[in-house]
């Protein structure tokens, strides 16, 4: 059953069903992934207690088979190990506006006491963006999607495997939305990723750090980032930080 919605989940039917559901303000790709679920149940017959139950067990087993079940695989979201009061951590990464490896904060910024915002994937201040693995990179977890493209055309990129391709998509980036005065620091994949090991950003997440500590990290809620965003916003308006993003 794992391979079958491992099947299902790739061809272009429903691909195409998904990107249109990304399209809706009402629906997204997670409606169509429930659809093909439900359709992989009812091929077996495996209806037993029913339906919604059903559909809990078939989660579970795909937690069991990752090799299978590239949704799993390529998931690489998780709570991560930083805690409100932890040394921030600081890594090298890659500065696309300057063409060389840096690190995360500088000597002045890691001792201040001026907060600093970390967004990987904000007031009055310098924006510097964190980007990381792709979230639905088309060779790891495909959902064909166009929900948050300023053109309206779908994102089909697939995961960049050196700093060079993940600069330019970094690059494309700022182009098609007219960032060129931001500075982005890519994590290396050629370093495995430190950036993402260290901070479990993926597929997007915001820090605060103050005098060198983390003061706050920023959890989901549903799905959504909306109330930490607010929470965040709050916080700057009362701090007036400098924004790392």
């Amino acid at each position: 059953m794992v391979q079958r919605e491992n099947d299902l989940r790739r061809i272009p039917q429903m691909q195409n069903e998904m990107e249109v559901a990304e399209t809706k303000p009402d629906q997204d790709w997670i409606d169509i992934a429930v659809k093909i679920q439900k359709k992989v149940i009812i091929e077996f017959q495996a209806l037993y207690p029913h339906l919604n139950l059903t559909i809990v067990d078939l989660r579970r087993a795909a937690k069991r088979y990752p090799e299978i079940a590239f949704w799993v695989k390529y998931n690489r979201a998780r709570k991560g190990s930083l805690s409100v009061g932890d040394d921030a951590p600081n890594l090298v990464l890659y500065d696309t506006h300057v063409e060389q490896d840096t690190t995360l904060f500088n000597d002045n910024e890691i001792s201040s006491a001026k907060p600093i915002v970390i967004v990987a994937g904000c007031a009055a201040a310098t924006f510097k963006f964190v980007y990381i693995a792709e979230a639905h990179a088309m060779d790891e977890w495909p959902i064909v999607s166009s929900r948050f493209s300023l053109d309206g055309h779908v994102v089909v990129d697939s995961q960049p495997k050196t700093c060079e391709d993940r600069c330019a998509l970094a690059k494309s980036f700022t182009e098609k939305y007219s960032m060129n005065d931001i500075n982005f620091l890519v994590d290396k994949p050629e370093l495995d990723d430190p950036f993402e090991k260290v901070y479990s950003p993926w597929p997007i997440r915001l820090y605060l750090v103050e005098n060198g500590k983390i003061k706050w990290i920023a959890e989901p809620h549903r799905c959504s980032f909306e109330d930490s965003i607010a929470e965040l916003l709050e916080m700057l308006d009362l701090n007036k930080v400098k924004t790392i993003v």
